[in-house]
This record gives C-alpha cells, sequence and structure tokens, in this order.
C-alpha cells in the first residue's frame, strides 16, 4: 500500500522543451505520477517512477537536487528521457528537499538514514533487483547501499568526482 500524505505542493505536471535551439521549440506536456515511500521513522519521501524497461535504474540525484528541478531544464530532462527509454527509472527528492518531508535544522539525516530513505523507495516501488546510480557525492550513497544489500543490487554505476 502506497503511503499517501496530504500534501499543498503536489505536482501534477510540468512542460519540458524538446530541441531549445530550433526556432519553434516543440513543447510536450509530462505528466508524472508523484508517490510518497514511508520511511521507518514516519518521514515521507517523494519519488516518481518513469519508463517501463526491462531494468529498474534508480537515479540518486546530487546533494541538493530535487527531481522536479532537472527534469524543467531541458538538456538535462533529454539526459533523463534517455534513461528512461531503456529502464524504470526511478528518482526521489532526498529528505529535506523538494516534494520529500523537510527536516529541522538540528536533526540532518547521516547516511545511514539516507540509505534507509533509499530502501523504503526501493521497497515501495518493488524492485527486487536494481542498478544504482549514484551522481556526484551520492555515490558515497550507492556505495554503503551496495554493501549493505548486495542481494537487491545489479552492478552499480557512480558519476561525479570525488576528490
Amino acid at each position: 500500500m502506497r503511503a499517501q500524505r496530504p500534501d499543498r505542493r503536489r505536482i501534477t505536471s510540468w512542460q519540458v522543451r524538446i530541441a531549445p535551439r530550433s526556432p519553434s521549440p516543440e513543447t510536450i506536456r509530462v505528466i508524472p505520477e508523484t508517490h510518497y515511500a514511508k520511511t521507518s521513522d514516519g518521514i515521507h519521501i517523494a519519488y516518481q517512477v518513469l519508463g517501463d524497461g526491462p531494468i529498474d535504474l534508480v537515479y540518486v540525484g546530487p546533494w541538493v537536487t530535487a527531481y522536479r528541478v532537472p527534469l524543467g531544464a531541458p538538456q538535462y530532462a533529454s539526459y533523463l528521457r534517455r534513461m528512461a527509454s531503456f529502464s524504470r527509472l526511478i528518482m526521489f527528492d532526498k529528505r529535506g528537499f523538494g516534494m520529500s518531508d523537510p527536516v529541522p535544522a538540528d536533526q540532518l539525516p547521516n547516511l545511514e538514514t539516507r540509505m534507509d530513505d533509499l530502501c523504503a523507495v526501493v521497497d515501495e516501488v518493488g524492485s527486487d533487483r536494481a542498478v544504482i546510480y549514484g551522481a556526484s557525492e551520492s555515490a558515497m550513497l550507492d556505495l554503503l547501499f551496495a554493501a549493505t544489500y548486495p542481494e537487491h543490487l545489479l552492478p552499480a554505476r557512480h558519476g561525479g568526482r570525488s576528490d
């Protein structure tokens, strides 16, 4: 059963521009459904699923990225749509960001808490095995998840630098 929370910020649709250099830009309407996974400590984590490919690909974005932001940027939206073309792309807002529940400044989550949030989303979408793609500092979260739950993973992919 999906956790539903009353949400004053619920997103029902947005527009993404295609071919921004075209003289007459084509606009498509994407109507993703926002769902919420409830964590063991009662926090609601907002997520979306795009595509219906044969593998699950969990995209864990950089630290401050909310999934709605990249989808509003034409080049990033194109990148995410390409990933969704061959997979079931699972994106979520980390605790305290975007559509997920806020957290008090004195209770910022540690890496283990973020891993539990990722696990809640993976469980909520019913994924038995997934590729986890961590961008930037999210690679640390992916590595912890892989070490803790190796049976739930296909090979992982980490992007960005860690120096």
